[in-house]
């Protein structure tokens, strides 16, 4: 029995150990899983804060993008500011380099057709040239002669020969006699101009054939109809047009118009279109001096044609503010504008240079796209700054202006038919020099309006014109009669006034409000003392506590009933006289 016992003690103990072992596994895992806890919590945090910066990361890489794109634009815009203005400078450096070189030119004369020798003296062969061909006798002065390029490279052909006039009335008679060469085709002259005005004069060749098919031309800026007398009656013989020459219909074809742009330079490639592979067969396989024959070209020896238009004048157009009148600065910049001849181009970077104040903020506001053309940023700054912002104002201007003192009635017109033309914007000139009559007719007097409409006046100039008429013949006396309104003139106060007006308008009122309180004292000391009864004329008390006032009043009543007995006494008396 207790074997037993003690075996089943063994095995119990036995068992005892083994939970005993496993419960410490138990408790290791417990702390691994504690510690895998602590691990996980502490990533967790890790996770939320990493998350937490690539958040703000992710921010700050937006908000450095959108920097840069902006810096990209703002790059782009000034590359091409530059680039503009570099265009413009380089433009401008090239045309005073062409300049010079034409000026440098000027005196020379270029000849063609003339034999060459070898070993030949220039001179001496052009002097006899002008002497035997064209017979002149003069004896012409030379700077310069000499022929282009080397022998070999015409082939045998004669090489041309630039001569250096000293005196430019000697060229203008070489020139002249010209007309004497149309017999001899082989020879040539013409005037020397560098490469690229040879251009430009070859393309305005057939620019100017398109305008004389219209019948017209400019000529020192007079527009010529009759193109027959266009070089007879041309008073420069560098303006001298052979219209023997006729033009070649066939090359210019049916219905070629010339096309022009109001909003931008004369375009002439949309006119030399389709007629390019002509005008280069013309002068294919000739030297760069040398164009036509003889008897394509005028008197003179070269085409002498101006292109149409008036001459370029650059003016520079008055900065804009935004305080001005819109509408009349436009009118201004787009004047110099044509006076400049420039295009759109040139003119958005001349009124984006013009801004200044609130308009060059307003500018600044505006979206690159807005400001990319001429004519979005002048509708942007029209919707701003125009009329139609301000029609309030001018309406209350229009009904508010008179006629100051002194002012003439000329003046006034010019002055509410610009307001009218602001103040009804939207309406049609007819109806905007209507509005305006009919406020100068508010203006002027009663009798003067009554002239106006007996003359059947319909505009401000026949108003002004007969009230002016009539006030040179009345004079002072017309003015005297006539009740004129007096006018006050709506001005800003804000800054009119100085200082020394302020303080002169102050120290009137002080002196104003201290004569009043000398008044009233005055009247108070002077009720003091005639502060008496009126009953009794005792200084030592009012009527309302006079000791008398009832005795007086009794009195005053008997007297009452006394007069009362007397005239009823009176009046039966008077009964008693009618009754008999």
């Amino acid at each position: 029995m207790e074997e037993d016992i003690v075996e089943l003690l063994t095995k119990i103990d036995h068992r005892l150990s083994v939970i005993e072992g496993r419960t410490d596994k138990i408790e290791s895992i417990d702390r691994k899983l504690s510690e895998l806890t602590s691990k996980v919590t502490s990533i967790e945090k890790e996770v939320d804060n990493v998350k937490k910066r690539t958040n703000t990361l992710e921010k700050d890489a937006g908000e450095f993008k959108k920097e840069l794109t902006e810096a990209k634009r703002d790059i782009n815009e000034m590359k091409d500011a530059c680039n503009a203005a570099n265009k413009v400078n380089v433009s401008d450096l090239r045309e005073k380099i062409i300049d010079l070189q034409c000026r440098s030119m000027q005196n020379n004369l270029v000849f063609s057709g003339i034999e060459e020798k070898p070993e030949e003296d220039t001179k001496i062969v052009i002097q006899n040239f002008i002497s035997n061909e064209l017979s002149i006798k003069k004896d012409i002065q030379f700077g310069n002669i000499h022929r282009f390029g080397r022998a070999d490279k015409n082939k045998g052909k004669p090489r041309l020969i630039v001569a250096k006039f000293v005196y430019f009335a000697d060229l203008r008679k070489v020139l002249e006699a010209g007309p004497k060469l149309k017999e001899k085709p082989q020879f040539g002259m013409n005037l020397q101009f560098p490469i690229e005005i040879e251009e430009r004069r070859r393309k305005l060749y057939l620019i100017t054939s398109h305008v004389l098919l219209l019948g017209k031309i400019w000529i020192k800026q007079k527009i010529i109809t009759n193109m027959a007398d266009a070089g007879r009656n041309s008073p420069d013989p560098e303006i001298n047009f052979r219209m023997e020459r006729d033009l070649n219909l066939d090359d210019l074809g049916q219905g070629d118009q010339i096309h022009t742009d109001d909003n931008d330079d004369f375009d002439r490639e949309s006119i030399l279109q389709g007629h390019g592979d002509e005008v280069d067969q013309r002068h294919k396989g000739r030297d760069e001096y040398q164009r036509h024959d003889f008897d394509d070209r005028n008197g003179r020896g070269n085409h002498n044609m101006q292109p149409i238009g008036p001459p370029k004048v650059t003016l520079k157009p008055e900065p804009f503010s935004g305080k001005d009148c819109w509408e009349e600065y436009l009118s201004h910049f787009e004047d110099c504008a044509e006076l400049g001849q420039w295009g759109n181009r040139t003119k958005l970077l001349f009124l984006a240079a013009s801004l200044r104040g609130q308009a060059r903020t307003y500018y600044m506001s505006l979206s690159p796209g807005d400001r990319r053309t001429y004519q979005m940023l002048t509708q942007k700054l029209d919707q701003r700054f125009g009329s139609s912002k301000h029609k309030n104002r001018w309406l209350s201007k229009l009904e508010m202006r008179r006629r100051m003192a002194g002012e003439s009635i000329a003046e006034v017109g010019d002055d509410i038919r610009q307001l009218a033309q602001k103040a009804y914007y939207d309406l049609d000139l007819a109806a905007q020099e209507s509005l305006a009559l009919n406020q100068l007719f508010k203006v002027i007097t009663v009798e003067m309006k009554c002239r106006c409409i007996d003359k059947e006046c319909h505009t401000i100039a026949d108003a002004v014109d007969v009230i002016e008429r009539y006030e040179s013949i009345l004079g002072d006396q017309d003015k005297k009669k006539s009740t004129m309104i007096r006018a006050v003139e709506s001005k800003d106060t804000e800054g009119h006034m100085s200082e020394k007006d302020y303080h002169s308008n102050l120290q009137e009122l002080q002196d104003r409000i201290a004569k009043l309180e000398q008044g009233h004292g005055s009247r108070e000391s002077k009720r003091a003392n005639t502060g008496r009864c009126y009953g009794c004329n005792s200084p030592d008390h009012f009527m309302r506590n006079c000791p008398h006032k009832n005795n007086q009043r009794a009195r005053g009543n008997f007297q009452g009933n006394q007069r009362q007995n007397t005239s009823f006494n009176h009046n039966q008396g008077n009964d008693r006289t009618l009754a008999q």
